[in-house]
């Protein structure tokens, strides 16, 4: 709650990588504020997208659950992205109803 440094320079001279998500219908934590930090990245370190991105999940609550597809294959994305320099700009989430599953493509932030 009080990770206000948007200095992430020493984990890109690491070569780190990081997936932040956020779900919209969080009624803990606003989606605002993750937007906020994001975007506070990308002013500190105009290539920041070559080591940070942003997911916006609608219709998901905190970490998961509510109407919205929900599921997401994180580790795989990191591993791809690290070990294979595929950087995601679109992920596929889901979410099995009954029988069903529904899927849907969410872009990476700034995109939708």
């Amino acid at each position: 709650m009080d990770a206000t440094s948007t200095d992430y320079s020493g984990f890109k001279k690491r070569n780190g990588k990081i997936i932040f998500f956020h779900g919209w219908n969080d009624a803990a934590l606003s989606a605002n504020a993750t937007i906020e930090h994001y975007n506070g990245i990308l002013k500190t370190d105009k290539d920041a997208q070559s080591f940070a991105r942003l997911f916006l999940l609608p219709g998901v609550l905190h970490c998961g659950g509510g109407p919205g597809c929900d599921r997401v294959d994180w580790v795989s994305l990191i591993i791809d992205w690290v070990e294979q320099s595929k950087a995601p700009d679109q992920i596929i989430a889901s979410k099995q109803v009954g029988e069903k599953v529904a899927t849907r493509a969410v872009f990476a932030y700034p995109k939708e």
